[in-house]
């Protein structure tokens, strides 16, 4: 076949090549962590270690656009009026909240960068916690405290934000286990979802007479 004849490669668009750079970028820290070299990502995507930096000045901004991709991109606002609509009863909310939450983040790539971040001592995962998770988890503390009659003119006290993060860790760890561990577990998103608001909103209504910490 002469020269002439060789299929030539497609010129990519600008746009569609920084996509391309930052899909493959966000499987890539999926697969090997951050503290990966940028040298090996460019060898997976076939191109120079320079073209990455054309497009992201430095690892640290690619870095910074997989967290946009991988957290914030996947969050929905409308979660939180979920869970604040107080003519739903509560169990429903949790149930309807966390079956959408379930299904939105179990995925290998989001899994395993909020991991490897942690892992690697970036904020990413911390940040995503500081600014969106703990904000709704307050929500749902507030919302069990009006379930059980409670005053609601008083802080948030610490033990009744970690009785909300043992429900939210049990579906964290679900996922850690699905695609880090990779074990066993029960795909059946609606009956896990109902069985751990279940036992968890009859843990913390029980402590209606319980006197304040």
């Amino acid at each position: 076949m002469s020269e002439d004849e060789r299929p030539r490669r497609r010129r990519l668009p600008s746009h569609e090549r920084e996509q391309m750079i930052l899909d493959e970028a966000t499987r890539f820290f999926a697969d090997n962590g951050f503290s990966a070299q940028t040298r090996d990502l460019a060898e997976r995507l076939g191109i120079s270690q320079g073209l990455i930096f054309r497009y992201f000045k430095t690892k640290e901004q690619l870095v910074e656009r997989v967290y946009e991709r991988t957290f914030l991109q996947r969050w929905r606002p409308d979660w939180e009026d979920v869970i604040a609509d107080r003519d739903v009863p509560l169990e429903t909310r949790l149930r309807r909240f966390y079956l959408s939450y379930l299904r939105t983040i179990d995925d290998y790539v989001w899994v395993r960068i909020a991991m490897f971040s942690g892992l690697a001592g970036n904020d990413l995962t911390a940040r995503y916690v500081r600014t969106h998770v703990e904000k709704l988890l307050r929500q749902i503390a507030i919302e069990v405290r009006i379930e059980r009659n409670d005053a609601v003119d008083r802080d948030i006290d610490r033990i009744e934000l970690e009785q909300v993060w043992q429900l939210h860790s049990a579906i964290i760890y679900y996922l850690v286990r699905k695609h880090v561990f990779h074990t066993a577990v029960d795909l059946d998103h609606e009956r896990l979802v109902d069985r751990l608001v279940h036992t968890f909103l009859r843990g913390s209504l029980d402590q209606a007479d319980a006197p304040p910490v």
